[in-house]
């Protein structure tokens, strides 16, 4: 997961929902100096999953997720 909402609310939200399990990466706003659309955040997700921009699908539902990507 790559957010820019705070890292208290994603993580009250992926427990209450039973999802915390899912997610081996989750970048947040208090993890990164630069929000979306700055490629920061997108950029910190794949060096934790040791991937590239080349072989990972972004899949965003706002506008600045397209631009990140």
């Amino acid at each position: 997961i790559v957010t820019s909402s705070d890292k208290s609310f994603i993580e009250t939200a992926l427990s209450a929902l039973s999802l915390k399990d899912h997610f081996g990466v989750v970048v947040t706003a208090n993890d990164v100096s630069n929000y979306k659309p700055h490629p920061e955040p997108v950029l910190q997700a794949l060096s934790k999953l040791e991937s590239t921009p080349e072989t990972t699908l972004f899949v965003g539902d706002y506008v600045v997720d397209v631009q990140a990507g």
